[in-house]
């Protein structure tokens, strides 16, 4: 006779709630757009290091937020040094690290909270870097229904880059931010709050100024104008930190064809990375994926000059075989 099938009931289940956390680990950190996303690590003088993310919106441009540079009394901390590592991915830093040259912040405290980093070394070459998006009012990212993704790298996830992939702005916060339903964690401050993302249009909207701690929604960022244009982070883009270097190839600060009576859109352009510069391509973890890197080796060359030399290998050989004969 067969074993037959008992039941057991536990007459005093417990109903356990824990957060809900719709972040997830995003699978190749090294391919654009998020390439364009890095980890901020700020050494300060006499004490330990403050850790941020932030994104490129310009070759030379990093945005982030400004309390990872400032106090909440709008002072720059002590910085022994500042270094911007795209697409970190634990001990791999596939496109090296940069260092800072240049830079305006504000930090309230409360409801300003903006970075902008002009970089030694133009990191968009080597990534790309991403567009971005102002408007006016801003109500209108709540109202238009819009969804965003916010990309960084957070605490409790050491050195790895997570994203939450769908998130709508919820309401406004002090006439200048924006409060969403994303899901955020310490270390992921001044990260990029995206729309478009994963398209060669992904643009930035604002950046990660502060929520709750440990992972939970609501989490409040700052976008590209706030309850105005003036000394916002879009518009020393557009004005100065584009214009900054010669051969930034940052496309300036065009309307959009949406602008409506009611407001104002301005945007900008992203950019892949730039291909005509010396480069060198390094193997990926898969036997036939390749990626761009701006590591530095004995061999440069680019993509247009390794098909040069390989044709010009062929006809050399072409021609000694037809001498031998």
């Amino acid at each position: 006779m067969a074993t037959e099938s008992t039941v057991r009931t536990n007459r005093k289940p417990q109903i356990i709630i824990r957060p809900l956390d719709d972040r997830i680990p995003v699978a190749r950190p090294e391919v654009f757009p998020s390439r364009c996303v890095g980890q901020i690590l700020v050494k300060i003088k006499n004490d330990g290091v403050v850790q941020g993310s932030g994104s490129v919106i310009s070759d030379y441009t990093v945005v982030t937020a400004g309390h990872v540079v400032k106090t909440a009394n709008n002072q720059f901390r002590d910085i022994e040094w500042l270094r911007y590592v795209p697409a970190k991915n634990h001990s791999s830093e596939p496109y090296g690290r940069y260092d800072w040259e240049h830079m305006r912040a504000v930090f309230d405290g409360a409801s300003r909270d903006w970075a902008l980093t002009s970089l030694a070394q133009a990191a968009g070459f080597s990534t790309g870097f991403l567009g971005a998006s102002a408007r006016l009012p801003i109500n209108r990212w709540r109202d238009e229904g819009h969804h965003f993704s916010h990309i960084g790298f957070p605490g409790d996830h050491r050195d790895e880059m997570w994203i939450d992939e769908d998130g709508v702005c919820t309401g406004i916060r002090g006439s200048r931010q924006l409060i969403t339903n994303i899901d955020a964690a310490a270390g992921q401050s001044g990260g990029p709050l995206a729309i478009g993302w994963g398209a060669s249009g992904s643009k930035v909207a604002g950046v990660l100024s502060g929520g709750p701690n440990p992972v939970e929604d609501p989490n409040i960022f700052t976008p590209g104008w706030e309850d105005a244009k003036n000394d916002t982070w879009f518009q020393w883009l557009c004005d100065h930190f584009g214009k900054r270097h010669a051969d930034d190839r940052f496309g300036g600060c065009r309307g959009s064809l949406l602008k409506a009576l009611s407001g104002e859109i301005v945007e900008t352009n992203a950019m892949l990375p730039n291909y005509s510069d010396n480069t060198v391509f390094v193997e990926d973890n898969g036997p036939t994926i390749r990626r761009y890197s701006a590591q530095s080796t004995q061999s440069w060359m680019t993509p247009r000059k390794v098909f040069q030399e390989i044709t010009a290998n062929k006809l050399r050989g072409t021609a000694s075989k037809r001498k031998k004969k």
